[in-house]
């Protein structure tokens, strides 16, 4: 495979927003009523680089970014029902298409857990488009488990 992870820094912004756009175009495609095509705020991408509890790693295959995830340490909210635990949220995880199935995905989740691990998360969570198939086989390999479906009835107005 050949691929290294860093954490990004803002000279590779303009990657990273490439993969964004074609994340994002696939998931309008899988999802047209709640997703669209367009790009990631660059103000989200910075807070993600400069927050000391978020992160977006990059993965590289001879200094080309070719994949990325975006984490943030969180707190379960203060509902009387809900135990209390520091967690990984990942936003994002994205591969170029032409590099899927060859373990990127899996060294970004990888490395996202160690991230997490040594900030004192118990766990990883993510959202998975109920129609990404692809995606929720990389999870499913990796030891994610569904813990919550959500569900969704349009209106007609």
């Amino acid at each position: 495979m050949n691929c290294r992870v860093r954490p990004a820094e803002p000279v590779d912004l303009q990657e990273v927003q490439e993969l964004y756009s074609m994340l994002f175009a696939r998931m309008a495609e899988l999802d047209p009523y709640a997703c669209r095509a367009g790009q990631q705020a660059e103000e989200f991408l910075c807070g993600l680089m400069q927050e000391p509890d978020s992160e977006l790693l990059l993965a590289l295959q001879q200094e080309e970014v070719v994949g990325f995830a975006a984490l943030k340490i969180m707190q379960t909210p203060p509902y009387a029902c809900l135990q209390p635990h520091r967690y990984c949220y990942i936003f994002d995880l994205a591969v170029q298409k032409k590099r899927r199935g060859k373990g990127i995905g899996t060294l970004l989740l990888n490395e996202a857990e160690r991230w997490a691990r040594e900030r004192g998360a118990e766990y990883m969570e993510l959202g998975v488009l109920e129609a990404n198939q692809g995606a929720q086989r990389l999870y499913a390999r990796c030891g994610y488990l569904g813990a919550m479906r959500t569900l969704r009835k349009r209106i007609e107005l």
